[in-house]
């Protein structure tokens, strides 16, 4: 080996100290890139730049012309002595729905059944009305129904019944109903009603609200997360539970949880729901960030989840009392104020309808308006009931 020269076997400590220093920059680099990656998310989630946009729903008009007309439904008067319009109503638009979508009609008749709610059975009627276009048959007999009311007298011994009216078989006309998507997430559902249902009863806030914000949530996840809908979701009929910006099943940011829990405990709020819920999260450990984290994301128990869904709305309906208005009867209200937030969520005699887009089997849905839809299309009636409508 000549002088200068450096054996294969044995480099000298310059070249090692290179090799060295290199390694050290590429780490260094990688946990930069991690670290700017990890700030950003939190920049991100801090200043509301993940916060959903939304938009309004195109059908935005119509759901405050149908609020309009049912609140005026809901007075009980006598016509010829037999049954009151609000049920000359009901009975002549559910005979025309029989005649065009029997499947549905016999939902809107199993739930007012179960309720004996004559506006409840009317916003459902009503809700089927939006998917026919003007001057077809079923809109002209809805038309023929609000014209001719005030004159019509009916023998309720020949009004659409459940011996009568009964599910046909017939595609229902809400579109991601009849989806496989659906099909999965009403299995997943119904083996959570239990927990749902205890949901409801703790906080007061009906099961069929609590549900959907989470019809959005993960129909949105079986759309978007095709793979894991195909290898998961489907065949072992679960629900999605999120882990990133949005949390668990239902998708609930870190700082709206976080705004849930403070609201629960300061009675100067706008949002504050009541002294008789101020517990329901109170922490078990000092380290409230990861406590609260696995609660939410629990796989196996989804309580917490809809615990703070619960809670969510039943904030929001505080500040919109305190304000004047009562929404615990418009579902596409509630859901529209889930997707946007607490920042999103502004009292007001004419709210909007809208929220994050989503696509179900070609079909576009707002956030909002699919919450509606699942409210009073019936659908798991029979495991996630109706609460009375009054």
């Amino acid at each position: 080996m000549t002088e200068g020269q450096e054996s294969s076997e044995h480099p000298s400590p310059k070249n090692f100290h290179r090799v060295a220093l290199g390694i050290f920059r590429i780490t260094l680099y990688l946990f930069a890139a991690v670290g700017l990656f990890l700030t950003g998310g939190y920049l991100a989630v801090r200043f509301h730049l993940t916060d959903v946009g939304g938009s309004t729903d195109p059908n935005d008009r119509y759901f405050a012309d149908l609020q309009n007309k049912n609140g005026m439904d809901a007075v009980s008067q006598t016509a010829t002595g037999t049954v009151s319009f609000e049920e000359l109503d009901l009975w002549c638009k559910l005979a025309a729905v029989k005649n065009n979508d029997p499947t549905d009609a016999a939902r809107v008749l199993d739930a007012y059944h179960e309720t004996d709610s004559y506006t409840l059975a009317l916003r459902m009627v009503e809700s089927i009305g939006e998917h026919f276009a003007t001057g077809t048959p079923l809109m002209t007999a809805f038309q023929s129904c609000d014209a001719e009311w005030l004159n019509v007298s009916i023998d309720t011994n020949e009004t659409p019944t459940s011996s009568n009216v009964t599910a046909s078989g017939t595609p229902s006309i809400y579109a991601w109903v009849n989806t496989p998507e659906w099909a999965t997430l009403k299995a997943a559902i119904t083996k959570d009603a239990p927990m749902i249902n205890q949901v409801a009863a703790e906080t007061g806030v009906g099961p069929r609200l609590i549900t959907a914000q989470l019809i959005g949530e993960q129909l949105r996840l079986y759309n978007t997360e095709r793979e894991l809908y195909k290898s998961a979701f489907a065949p072992l009929n679960i629900l999605g539970s999120e882990t990133q910006f949005s949390l668990g099943v239902a998708g609930i940011k870190t700082e709206t949880a976080v705004a849930v829990e403070e609201n629960l405990k300061d009675p100067s709020s706008d949002y504050y729901p009541g002294p008789a819920y101020a517990h329901l999260l109170d922490f078990t450990t000092a380290d409230h960030d990861t406590e609260r984290y696995d609660r939410i994301t629990d796989q196996h128990n989804h309580y917490y989840a809809y615990l703070y869904d619960a809670l969510f709305i039943k904030e929001i309906e505080a500040q919109w009392a305190k304000a004047g208005y009562d929404i615990s009867n418009r579902p596409e209200i509630i859901s529209t104020l889930y997707n946007l937030g607490f920042a999103g969520s502004h009292p007001n005699a004419d709210p909007h309808v809208g929220g994050t887009m989503i696509t179900i089997g070609g079909t576009n849905y707002t956030f909002g308006s699919l919450g509606y839809e699942f409210y009073y299309s019936g659908e798991l009636e029979d495991v996630i009931p109706y609460e009375i409508q009054k």
